[in-house]
């Protein structure tokens, strides 16, 4: 798949100790249905908790990964669509505070 913007995500696990977070190899455009949000996450960040999908790559604008997200999951097409950028892993932390995420709630 090469450079596209629409191929699969790379992430990388973290070892046991850190939990096992997944961590973004690149920056891209994610996408959680289950908490209607959408973030345009850091290469080396964490993601949050919960199930991710990488959706576009950096290169495509937000209002184009707005449209992907849209189109993918049918359940947010006419609900508000939450979006963010993640930079740093402290910027995911006020993301979870934010949405009460927890890793138990939301990886089941």
């Amino acid at each position: 798949m090469g450079n596209s913007p629409f191929a699969p995500t790379k992430t990388r696990e973290r070892n046991a100790a850190d939990g096992g977070a997944r961590v973004a190899s690149e920056t891209a455009y994610y996408a959680n249905p289950a908490v209607q949000a959408m973030a345009r996450m850091s290469a080396g960040v964490r993601l949050p908790s919960g199930k991710w999908m990488r959706v576009a790559g950096s290169d495509v604008p937000m209002g184009q990964a707005e449209n992907i997200v849209r189109r993918l999951f049918p359940t947010m097409r006419e609900r508000t669509l939450y979006v963010f950028t993640l930079h740093t892993d402290l910027d995911v932390d006020d993301f979870e505070r934010c949405f009460g995420l927890s890793q138990r709630s939301l990886d089941r």
